[in-house]
């Protein structure tokens, strides 16, 4: 009945801790970095409790960080 999510991604071409760090400049996101072997990315955690539109704004500065990856690389 209860679950948690867990959203593992990256960015091609931008470094994990600038798109971490783009994430909170833009949207006021907090989330982490994370690596297991040779797999790096970013981790944000869409739990139960968080509203669709929370996680439509984390999605929409991830966007921004992916079309404007310049920016942040």
């Amino acid at each position: 009945a209860m679950s948690c999510g867990l959203t593992h991604f990256s960015v091609d071409g931008v470094p994990m801790a600038n798109v971490r760090d783009g994430i909170m400049d833009i949207g006021r996101i907090h989330i982490r970095t994370s690596s297991r072997g040779d797999t790096e990315g970013c981790r944000a955690s869409t739990h139960f409790y968080n509203m669709p539109e929370e996680v439509d704004e984390l999605i929409r500065c991830v966007r921004y960080i992916a079309e404007n990856p310049t920016k942040f690389a």
